[in-house]
């Protein structure tokens, strides 16, 4: 009797617990089906992250184009020591860009006076600044002193590497303008181009170093170059 009561108690016990071969096969099966749901997630968080990053940048070039051009096709004639509209490359410690200044007629929820304000487009690489790629600068009304005004930068683009503007006369696109110049000594003294070629590089994502073209010529429709057979 004390016999197969010890028996019973001992199969009991048996049973109760793992073998170490069942455990190492527990923990195995379980190693295995944890990394296999870590490698699923991870895929998943690297897709979500590609494709916000594609997100970003086309938003990148929806705001830069959208401004940009918008700009430029409200772009006011110039007059003699006022409302200029210059445009040429410039160099710096942290790069080259083209950079254009003119006066545009903007929304009045977007000018400080009656509408027109003089506008500055230009990359920005410089890592001391708050400011990364397209910038945007709303300097007000040119015909008030710039001490009374403070200008408002404006980051349009942060993904923008590059900008190349040309500008065509009616005859031939240019590399530069100045309006600035003296009256009969040059086509665009005194004038608008009839349109701006703009051709801005965008990083696909501050990681990457893939890129995207935004190709596009926005008409000048102030300009007195501007007519329905200039552009050839």
């Amino acid at each position: 009797m004390n016999k197969f009561s010890s028996d019973s108690r001992f199969v009991r016990r048996g049973e109760g617990g793992f073998s170490l071969v069942e455990l190492l096969v527990a923990v195995t099966v379980f190693t295995i089906i944890m990394s296999s749901v870590y490698m699923v997630f991870r895929a998943g968080l690297r897709a979500f992250r590609i494709q916000e990053d594609r997100n970003y940048a086309i938003e990148n070039f929806r705001s830069s184009w959208r401004q940009l051009s918008r700009d430029l096709r409200c772009a006011f004639k110039p007059q003699p020591g006022r409302y200029v509209f210059r445009g040429g490359h410039t160099s710096g410690a942290f790069g080259g860009s083209d950079k254009v200044i003119f006066t545009s007629f903007l929304p009045p929820a977007q000018s400080m006076n009656g509408g027109l304000s003089e506008i500055e487009y230009y990359i920005d690489s410089d890592p001391g600044t708050n400011e990364d790629g397209l910038v945007r600068v709303n300097r007000g009304f040119a015909g008030i002193a710039a001490s009374e005004q403070e200008p408002v930068i404006q980051e349009i683009a942060p993904l923008a590497k590059e900008l190349e503007l040309e500008y065509y006369d009616g005859k031939k696109w240019r590399q530069e303008w100045d309006s600035g110049k003296a009256p009969g000594s040059d086509l665009c003294a005194g004038n608008l181009p009839a349109v701006v070629r703009i051709k801005l590089k965008i990083y696909e994502s501050r990681d990457s170093g893939r890129e995207r073209t935004l190709n596009v010529e926005v008409p000048v429709y102030s300009s007195d170059l501007l007519s329905a057979n200039t552009k050839g």
